[in-house]
This record gives C-alpha cells, structure tokens and sequence, in this order.
C-alpha cells in the first residue's frame, strides 16, 4: 500500500480527493429545490457537505486532514486540502452564480465573494462538528441555521430571500 501512496498522507490524500471529487458531482443537482427560501437551500447545501464528508471518512480523520496543513502547510497533503477547500468554494460559487440574486445594498453581487463569505461562516461550524464527538448533524444543522439565516437576512433583498429565481441558461 505504501508503494502506491507513499506515506499515510498519501492514503487519505486519495480518500479524500476520491469522496469529495464523488459527493460534489453525485450532489450538484441538489443544490437547488422549487419553493425553497433561500436561507434553507445555502444551509442544506453546507449540511450536505458536512454530512457527504462525514460519509467519506469519520471524524477523527477529518482532525488530522485538518490539522495536519496548519502544521505542515508545505506538503503535499496541505495543497492537495486547500485544492478541495477551494473546489468547494467553487462549487457554492456555481450555486450562487446560478440565481438571480439582489443584495440589500443594492450594490453588484459576486458569486465568488459570497461562496467565500459563507463558506467561512460554515467552516467553523464544520471545526466544532468533527471536534465534538457528540454533536450530531441535527445539531450542526441548527448551528448552521443560526449562522446562515442572519447573514442571507442581512445581504440579500426580500425577494432573493423568499423566491429564488434560477437565471436562465442559453
């Protein structure tokens, strides 16, 4: 095994790459939901990640996949997580991308600093959740709706918040 990977940051280097590559093709088509606010489709979207990464290892790999960068931010391992971070934010990036959305500030939105905004709204919620043993992902749910709703209350208008409307493709 160790011929082929190298090391055991090699190992969970593919674990991960492998599920989280899997888990945001599989759910890509779940991002969106008719009649759905838009507070509760950002939560699920990161509720699902959670969960998705959960399915892909427990969470005491998860301590040491994220760890392991903060000590050692030169390795392998490091850049290979912040390529998944980054993927991720993608991701919510396309999701935002995806809606036609009016900010309260009637200033222009940008679907990359929102995936980033709420994506560090999000990863501190994650931190705690595979930290804690106990917490379940009901709980982090409610800790992401705490989180999320106020932020998509205080950026977005009323109308993006209640009826999302998904732009049209050509």
């Amino acid at each position: 095994m160790f011929n082929y990977f190298g090391s055991k940051d090699g190992v969970l280097i593919a674990l991960i790459s492998e599920g989280t590559n899997e888990a945001r093709e599989r759910d890509r088509h779940l991002h969106w939901r008719d009649g759905t606010d838009l507070g509760t489709l950002i939560v699920e979207l990161f509720l699902r990640v959670s969960s998705r990464t959960l399915e892909i290892a427990d969470k005491r790999v998860w301590r040491y996949a994220e760890s392991a960068p903060i000590r050692h931010p030169e390795t392998e391992l490091a850049l290979q997580y912040w390529g998944i971070s980054q993927a991720l934010i993608d991701v919510v990036a396309e999701f935002f991308a995806s809606l036609e959305l009016k900010l309260r500030a009637g200033t222009a939105f940008s679907p990359d600093f929102a995936a980033r905004l709420f994506h560090d709204v999000w990863m501190p919620s994650f931190i705690h959740l595979i930290t804690d043993e106990a917490q379940s992902l009901e709980e982090h749910e409610s800790i992401l709706r705490a989180r999320i709703l106020p932020l998509v209350h205080l950026l977005f208008d009323d109308s993006s918040i209640k009826a999302p409307i998904r732009k049209r493709t050509a």
